[in-house]
């Protein structure tokens, strides 16, 4: 093994400036999309947002496409990390759920993607955000079932009370994000 394949510290690598920059219009685009939806985004507002000319968007995502899957996918893998962070705590499913919540609602925390509208993707794309929305809808029924099993909770439609818990969180995200859009339900 050569000595540059070896590491001598445990520092985590610094995000390369194409990676920021990526991150920055996952941003400006996530904000778009619960402002309009994915089928509205405008590249051109996204890339402007950014300090972008259109044209530079492309190298950071080759479509609008790709950028609407990877937004999704950039929001299911937060959601993922915040469950895991809940499981890894020995926690009652109260507090298991109390941290997925505060961890996902937490001040400062970059805004994700919430509306989905899949249509807007390939088949494949479609599938593949599905199926990890999915995983995260089971990680929270876990949770829920987990609780009604040890008396935390009432009995419950488990599926429903993940829907809804999730969805709450997710309507949330919106009208803390942008507060100009806060109306009565």
């Amino acid at each position: 093994m050569s000595p540059a394949a070896i590491s001598t510290t445990s520092e985590p690598k610094k995000p390369k400036k194409r990676d920021i920059m990526r991150e920055r219009v996952l941003d400006a685009a996530a904000h778009q999309m619960n402002l309009q939806g994915a089928a509205s985004i405008d590249l051109s507002s996204v890339s402007s947002a950014v300090g972008l000319t259109r044209n530079a968007f492309y190298y950071y995502f080759k479509s609008r496409r790709e950028l609407i899957y990877h937004s999704y996918l950039r929001a299911n893998r937060e959601l993922a990390k915040d469950l895991a962070q809940a499981n890894a705590k020995k926690l009652s499913a109260c507090e298991q759920l109390r941290t997925l919540i505060t961890a996902n609602l937490a001040e400062g925390r970059r805004e994700r993607t919430v509306l989905h509208d899949l249509k807007v993707l390939e088949p494949a794309e479609q599938d593949a955000v599905s199926s990890f929305y999915r995983q995260n809808v089971q990680g929270v029924e876990s949770i829920l079932a987990a609780g009604v099993q040890r008396g935390e909770f009432k009995q419950v439609n488990i599926p429903i009370a993940a829907q809804v818990l999730l969805g709450m969180m997710d309507l949330s995200l919106i009208h803390i994000s942008e507060p100009t859009r806060r109306t009565p339900i």
